[in-house]
């Protein structure tokens, strides 16, 4: 992943500051790489967030991720993850075929599904049969008005979504746009 904070140490490199320009824009629509909203894997206070959200509903797990716009589609990079959300070890980069984040962020929306197994978009993929989500709920981050990621919660079990838990997750997906907007001057 190309990190735009990084790049004043290449201003004399036309060729790397055009491509750190372009992957930007492509990711979230900014021209000024130094507002690049970037988290670390692992970020303590990005983990923290995750947690506590776990803790408030308790679900199987709970994801953030940041968008990694490709020509195969929306990757997600973990940035925490609480319990092994789906009963297996996550890759720092997961698959669009095998999430329902990806739809997320594609689509600009919550998406909040109590059964996967009978949902018409999901019921097929790798989500429900390689990741074992059965019930989900994504809700959008956005930095300057473009989605750069977002937070999810999984169940491993069919489960009804309570008003409070949907807003629980909205809740931990506006900390975490305020977490980037605190770390790149209010922008």
């Amino acid at each position: 992943m190309l990190d735009c904070r990084k790049m004043k140490a290449f201003r004399n490199r036309p060729d790397v500051m055009a491509m750190a320009q372009t992957r930007c824009e492509v990711l979230f629509g900014f021209r000024d790489e130094a507002i690049f909203p970037m988290f670390d894997s692992g970020d303590p206070q990005v983990r923290e967030i995750a947690f506590s959200l776990h803790a408030q509903i308790a679900p199987s797990g709970v994801l953030a991720f940041r968008a990694l716009p490709t020509a195969s589609g929306t990757q997600l990079e973990v940035l925490a993850n609480t319990d092994h959300p789906v009963g297996r070890h996550l890759e720092r980069v997961l698959m669009p075929e095998n999430t329902i984040g990806h739809l997320v962020v594609d689509l600009a929306r919550e998406i909040v599904i109590d059964d996967t197994l009978v949902h018409p978009l999901i019921k097929d993929t790798g989500a429900v049969s390689v990741m074992g989500i059965m019930a989900y709920i994504g809700v959008p981050c956005r930095f300057r008005g473009q989605v750069f990621g977002g937070i999810s919660a999984v169940d491993s079990h069919r489960r009804h979504w309570s008003h409070e838990e949907v807003q629980f997750v909205r809740d931990s997906a506006r900390a975490l746009e305020c977490l980037a907007k605190a770390r790149h001057g209010g922008l």
